[in-house]
């Protein structure tokens, strides 16, 4: 159950901005240059209450432990954030006011407030949260409102009301079922963790610009970053230095099946609409992989290509993607193959 639900819940919007419509919205116009807050809390609900943490601040209806973990996840991502900036020679000064963040215990509330807010259309059984680099909000549902833990729940209820008559074979099967009601709190939990830190990371990325402005940063670049930063324990050092399981897991299987794109089309990818839906999880994995390995072995490269993508007024976006590319790093096909002489090699198991 696990891959399959952090699959619906990481394959998450990308950082680059939604095209606005041709004629402006009255709506937009009137929320135009104030505060995010201010346009979120008109468009959400009363019983959204708010919450304070050093850096965010955070809407929800969610439960209290809800709230409390992803502030805390949140403050926990800004440090391992700077922090990495730090390691990679690219130091960004973090942001001064508050961030926003908003969290939905219903997964249909979550998509009407994206269409309100964002103009977009949102499957909330495909997407579970998303950053957005226009309200620069970030916002998300509760991992306990996806419709295969809710039904997981439910068999576990009709099991409960059908105990055996055996009180031995009873309270066996008693035992059982709490021990499944507690993998699902603890799944709940690490897909909140992972997908708090996730969103933070797009959000903190855009607003420190960290990424460019400019259009530099195709998908590869926005999810390799954000997925490399996933982890179900924030209590532990984690991001692009560290492993995630799960994403290492998918990208050796679309490796070993034989499902990897080619380097200069993952490069060109450039948003949600270019990919076919089957191939979504191959294309995370794949920008994940390739951040990592970018980070291992050619992180002063890294360093100059993400600089030159912010601040080279001789490129000029989508046009120069490749150009940019080749200019930090050489040339393509070559560092293509030597990145998968590597991960055939399994580099990051030597570690």
């Amino acid at each position: 159950m696990t891959p399959l639900l952090l699959s619906i819940l990481l394959a998450l919007a990308p950082a680059p901005t939604t095209p606005p419509p041709t004629e402006p919205e009255p709506a937009q116009e009137m929320w135009a240059g104030k505060p995010p807050i201010e346009k979120a809390r008109s468009l959400l609900p009363s019983q959204f209450s708010e919450h304070h943490t050093r850096h965010w601040v955070i809407l929800s209806d969610a439960r209290w432990d809800t709230i409390d973990h992803v502030g805390k996840h949140l403050e926990a991502t800004l440090h391992q954030f700077s922090r990495t900036c730090r390691l990679l020679g690219a130091t960004r000064p973090m942001p001064s006011d508050r961030m926003l963040c908003i969290v939905f215990s219903d997964p249909e509330a979550f998509s009407s407030f994206a269409r309100a807010g964002d103009d977009l259309e949102i499957d909330p059984d495909r997407i579970g949260g998303y950053f957005s680099p226009d309200s620069e909000w970030i916002l998300f549902y509760e991992p306990r409102g996806l419709p295969e833990l809710e039904s997981a729940r439910r068999e576990l209820d009709e099991h409960e009301d059908s105990l055996p008559d055996d009180e031995e074979e009873a309270q066996e099967q008693a035992r059982r079922i709490n021990e499944h009601r507690d993998a699902l709190e603890d799944l709940e939990v690490g897909l909140r963790t992972s997908l708090a830190v996730h969103e933070a990371t797009h959000q903190l990325a855009w607003i420190t610009e960290f990424t460019d402005h400019r259009g530099g940063w195709n998908l590869w670049m926005h999810e390799g970053f954000a997925t490399s930063f996933e982890t179900h324990d924030t209590s532990r050092a984690f991001g692009p230095t560290h492993e995630s399981p799960f994403r290492r897991e998918q990208f050796v299987k679309s490796m070993n099946d034989g499902q990897l794109i080619p380097l200069q089309e993952l490069l060109a990818i450039n948003g949600l609409e270019d990919i076919e839906p089957d191939r979504l999880n191959v294309v995370y994995a794949q920008s994940y992989a390739l951040v990592r390995w970018l980070w291992r072995f050619r992180r002063t490269q890294l360093n100059g290509y993400i600089r030159s993508l912010r601040e080279d007024p001789d490129y000029v976006f989508p046009r120069d993607q490749l150009k940019a590319f080749e200019d930090a790093f050489g040339p393509v096909e070559k560092l293509e193959r030597r990145w998968r002489r590597d991960e055939d090699d399994q580099w990051w198991s030597r570690r």
